[in-house]
């Protein structure tokens, strides 16, 4: 858990602008935060989470999710 806090503390912090970066993890809001990688994120952004999330388990709460159509 604790390697999934610092994941999401070295993404762009302009992507949590809205919401406490302690409050969130790759396990409980992974949706949220591809999405906010997807829309706002920069390359270095993606190549992080791509390294450090599991797209196939998250891909239809990313892809199917209507605010990212």
């Amino acid at each position: 858990m604790q390697n999934q806090k610092n994941t999401v503390h070295n993404l762009s912090p302009h992507l949590f602008w809205d919401v406490d970066v302690n409050e969130v993890d790759l396990d409980n809001h992974a949706a949220f935060i591809l999405e906010r990688v997807m829309r706002y994120g920069q390359l270095s952004d993606w190549i992080l989470i791509k390294k450090n999330i599991r797209l196939g388990k998250n891909q239809n709460d990313c892809f199917g999710n209507q605010r990212i159509r």
